[in-house]
């Protein structure tokens, strides 16, 4: 399993638009080959935050969603490109579910 853990920094006043904004493609992506998850979500406690955490079957799979998002048009990006971001970070990590000590 490949687990990615990221952040966007946005401005509080924009957090909404940028979560809206993430809705059509977080909706697109988890039909995907190979998606287990994928959610952005409003951190609780920082306004300026929005969390990402993405589940995938394979490498491979997250590298085809990665080539999909990069060969996106442009003009479907304006929604994306209207927030500001002031910056993000991603971690990816491979791993196998364990259970619930």
């Amino acid at each position: 399993m490949i687990i990615v853990v990221g952040n966007y920094q946005v401005p509080p006043d924009q957090r909404d638009r940028f979560m809206s904004s993430k809705r059509e493609q977080a909706e697109r992506t988890r039909h995907e080959a190979g998606c287990l998850e994928y959610a952005f979500s409003a951190d609780a406690e920082q306004p300026d935050l929005v969390r990402l955490i993405e589940l995938w079957e394979s490498m491979a799979d997250l590298k085809a969603h990665l080539q999909g998002l990069a060969s996106k048009p442009p003009e479907d990006q304006s929604d994306e490109t209207s927030v500001e971001v002031v910056s993000s970070n991603f971690s990816v990590f491979e791993g196998a579910p364990v259970a619930v000590p």
